[in-house]
């Protein structure tokens, strides 16, 4: 079954809220890091991307904690847009989408 979070609902599947699964989103599809929990979990290089909506930080390279959660985020030139498909590719060939993430006013 598809999954329904909104970003509030989503930053609880980051490995500290006790949730099992480990979540991110890019572009509005929730994806399933729980395989990969020793680079995504607490310990983890990419632990920043757990419970997390990416894309801008994806498409932008920046790695700042604000680059976080910014859901207005659209790819400002082709090189951007080119770098969030290669990532949307290769997250996606490792972790399976599992769901969406909605607005507040959806649920």
């Amino acid at each position: 079954s598809v999954i329904r979070l909104t970003l509030e609902q989503l930053k609880k599947y980051d490995d500290e809220h006790g949730e099992s699964q480990i979540l991110f989103s890019i572009r509005g599809k929730i994806y399933d890091a729980t395989s990969g929990r020793e680079m995504y979990g607490v310990d983890g290089g990419y632990h920043m991307f757990a419970g997390h909506d990416v894309t801008k930080v994806l498409g932008t390279m920046d790695l700042s904690l604000d680059a976080r959660d910014d859901l207005q985020y659209k790819p400002a030139d082709e090189e951007e847009e080119e770098t969030l498909s290669d990532w949307e590719k290769r997250l996606g060939a490792k972790y399976p989408v599992v769901g969406e993430l909605v607005p507040m006013s959806k649920l």
